[in-house]
């Protein structure tokens, strides 16, 4: 017959290893680290579609203003001076064939109030990201609640745009950056078609 003192310990010892094993078992919580905060990411774009809000203009544009440059692998700029943007290609942009020594491409500010533009050729993807800056200035940014909730985003089609209700309907969300002390947003891309400037995501 066992000791008072061994059947103790025995006890002891079945009690630590069932609690163990339950330590273990995958419907268990487990304490964990708070996750790090994380960039938005980009919507699925096929899947998923999302309503936002478009920023507008404090005038709107009388009618499309177009203006076509020449991009090399050395990359180049553009600029509509009267919307407010400028375009950044980067060097090595331009996805091989290493043949393809320049792109002409023509970016359209769109009529109206909103803030919003196509990219040509429609389709064309790049290598390197390119960065697109919009001017906050003469737009109506100042009278949202919260600047920080601008984001640049893709739009598939001229349809998508709502000019009634100031909407559209878009598919990507672009890594973007805000500078409101100098009323300017930033986000970059890494193919064409077209882009606007959302207020908020509803």
């Amino acid at each position: 017959m066992k000791s008072p003192i061994t059947r103790i310990g025995s006890l002891l010892l079945g009690l630590t290893l069932v609690a163990a094993a339950c330590s273990e078992s995958p419907e268990s919580p487990r304490l964990t680290a708070p996750a790090q905060t994380q960039p938005r990411k980009a919507l699925d774009p096929v899947a998923t579609l999302a309503t936002v809000g478009v920023l507008t203009r404090s005038v709107p544009l009388a009618s499309d203003i177009s203006v076509t440059v020449p991009v090399t692998k050395q990359g180049g700029t553009i600029q509509i001076q009267e919307a407010g943007i400028t375009v950044i290609f980067p060097q090595n942009a331009l996805q091989p064939p290493a043949k393809q020594h320049q792109v002409d491409v023509t970016v359209t500010a769109l009529k109206g109030g909103q803030v919003a533009y196509t990219f040509e050729p429609h389709g064309l993807v790049f290598r390197v990201p390119v960065t697109i800056k919009q001017s906050l200035k003469g737009t109506n940014a100042f009278k949202l609640a919260n600047q920080l909730s601008l984001e640049g985003a893709y739009f598939p089609s001229l349809a998508d745009l709502s000019t009634i209700t100031s909407t559209a309907t878009v598919s990507e969300f672009q890594p973007t950056s805000v500078d409101v002390s100098n009323a300017k947003i930033t986000f970059t891309v890494d193919h064409f078609s077209g882009y606007l400037v959302a207020t908020g995501r509803r």
